[in-house]
């Protein structure tokens, strides 16, 4: 049996962050988030971790702290080919506008999916 694991991007952590549960305000959304971390299922991206270093702040830190996240390379042939996949659907599906396609195609863009426009 193949256990589950849990992609997370940069945006499940940086939205509650900054707009909703502020780690002075909600102390134990953080904590009982942390207590999931310890299941070893969550997974970031190593350029989504490194998005949230960028911000050299209380997230970045808390992100830092937590040893039960497994941090994956991007650039496995794996990753690579299901990034493709997804791709070229966005390109095909006739559902985004290609303006959409070519900012989300860049390799160094971690949460792409925040900037995809809907035709």
């Amino acid at each position: 049996m193949v256990e589950e694991k849990f992609l997370i991007d940069s945006n499940s952590f940086m939205a509650p962050y900054r707009q909703y549960y502020a780690f002075d305000l909600i102390p134990t959304y953080w904590d009982e988030l942390s207590k999931r971390t310890e299941s070893g299922r969550l997974v970031l991206l190593d350029m989504v971790k490194a998005e949230i270093d960028k911000g050299e702040d209380d997230l970045a830190e808390w992100v830092g702290k937590q040893t039960g996240f497994e941090i994956c390379n991007h650039v496995t042939p794996e990753i690579i080919s299901k990034y493709q996949d997804v791709l070229q659907y966005v390109q095909s599906c006739g559902l985004y506008k290609e303006q959409a396609l070519q900012a989300w195609a860049p390799g160094h863009i971690a949460d792409a999916s925040a900037i995809i426009g809907i035709s």
